[in-house]
């Protein structure tokens, strides 16, 4: 089942699909295309029902903010991405 967040996630990608495509950024802006192959592994984490404990892989320290962690590596890679396609787009005009 999908939910907002994983929609939002899949959206905000393809928005940049559409600004490109409509002229507003340039190419450069395709950059966060590249953080699409995290999509699936996020996607299980948020599908999944919740353990009721921690698995062993995971730190102490991140087990009750598991749904957190996984979305933070993501927003992490996605505004790199961005920020530096934002920094090239700027760069050509």
């Amino acid at each position: 089942m999908i939910n907002i967040d994983m929609a939002g996630r899949v959206g905000g990608v393809l928005n940049h699909r559409v600004t490109v495509a409509t002229g507003t950024f340039a190419w450069p802006m395709l950059l966060v295309f590249a953080c699409l192959p995290q999509l699936p592994r996020l996607f299980g984490v948020f599908s999944a029902p919740k353990p009721t404990e921690a698995p062993a892989s995971y730190p102490e320290g991140i087990w009750p903010l598991r749904f957190s962690a996984n979305a933070f590596r993501h927003t992490r890679r996605f505004t790199s991405l961005f920020l530096l396609g934002m920094i090239l787009d700027t760069l050509m005009t």
